[in-house]
């Protein structure tokens, strides 16, 4: 129990950390949780119109989508500017983001005034960073802009060749479909991470076709043993949850606060599983703890012994 410093009475099965330097010497491996992706298990709502050809969500749950004319709508009212099909499309605190063939843009995400845009030049992929800017995935590099546009020297050089980009809290992912390969950047060194056996040996074997992220973790739309569905892995890259479409097709799917959403755009409708983005649980590795006593430092074990009758 992490409290600061300040002394807390446990009940003997807890740690109390004194500092966050000491937490963060702990080690934490996920428990993945099966997600079941029927209807049944969803809540519906209809907040695209049927014929869009893109959609994104806020955390906060707000909408946008790019109607069948190509421009961008918040709702049936106003619409926002014409930009056509786009390759990728973010809701990202007061900023839309959206990513075409040949044009990237940048939109106020309530007036849905167009703020700016540029050729896309050698731009593979765009994530947002949480507060309405965007990292931009290029071929050399991974550059990162704030809501205005403006570069940050937060940008870094990468040698990768990689086909989407996400960001989640302060860990980038990088997907390399053609070998199935996700490398994350955060403190340290990369981390490779093999999807084909994500699970392990003795799991569904997974490959992936997209992905994105919001600020719980990351989200990888693909096949399980060549049946649709999700993987979920939390910012440090271990998987917490996954599954496999039952009686939905959905064209996209979507994180936003704790909830992954199925979406169709054909036919409008958003099919959203509650508090699955928060699905899954840790194991958490403590270092050897020692503590200060008169008699100099010792460790603590707690030992319980079966002993034969009359022995002391």
């Amino acid at each position: 129990d992490f409290s600061a410093g300040e002394p807390r009475v446990t009940d003997g099965r807890t740690y109390r950390f004194e500092t966050r330097e000491q937490l963060g010497r702990c080690l934490s491996v996920a428990l993945p949780e099966w997600l079941p992706l029927s209807p049944s298990n969803a809540t519906d709502s209809s907040p695209v119109t049927p014929g869009a050809w893109n959609a994104a969500v806020s955390d906060d749950g707000e909408w946008a989508w790019i109607d069948h004319e190509g421009a961008v709508r918040r709702d049936e009212g106003c619409a926002g500017p014409v930009t056509g099909r786009a390759e990728r499309m973010l809701f990202v605190g007061p900023r839309i983001w959206v990513l075409t063939h040949e044009t990237l843009y940048r939109i106020d995400g309530r007036s849905l005034q167009l703020l700016g845009s540029e050729d896309r030049g050698d731009i593979v992929d765009v994530a947002g960073d949480g507060t309405g800017g965007a990292w931009l995935l290029g071929q050399t590099s991974i550059r990162h802009v704030d809501a205005n546009g403006r570069s940050l020297p937060s940008s870094v050089a990468s040698q990768e060749t990689a086909d989407a980009i996400a960001v989640a809290g302060d860990a980038i992912a990088l997907l390399r479909t053609s070998r199935n390969r996700l490398t994350l950047h955060s403190k340290g060194q990369p981390v490779e991470i093999e999807l084909s056996e994500v699970l392990g040996d003795d799991g569904p074997r997974f490959r992936a076709e997209s992905l994105s992220a919001n600020k719980l973790g990351f989200l990888l739309e693909g096949r399980w043993d060549g049946q649709a569905g999700v993987l979920l892995l939390d910012r440090h890259g271990e998987p917490s949850a996954w599954g496999a479409w039952d009686g939905l097709k959905p064209q996209l799917a979507l994180l936003a606060g704790s909830d992954l959403y199925a979406v169709s755009l054909a036919e409008g409708w958003v099919k959203q599983f509650v508090g699955a983005a928060q699905a899954g649980g840790t194991v958490w590795l403590t270092p050897a703890l020692e503590s200060e006593t008169l008699a100099g430092d010792w460790l603590r074990a707690d030992v319980a012994a079966i002993l034969p009758e009359n022995a002391t």
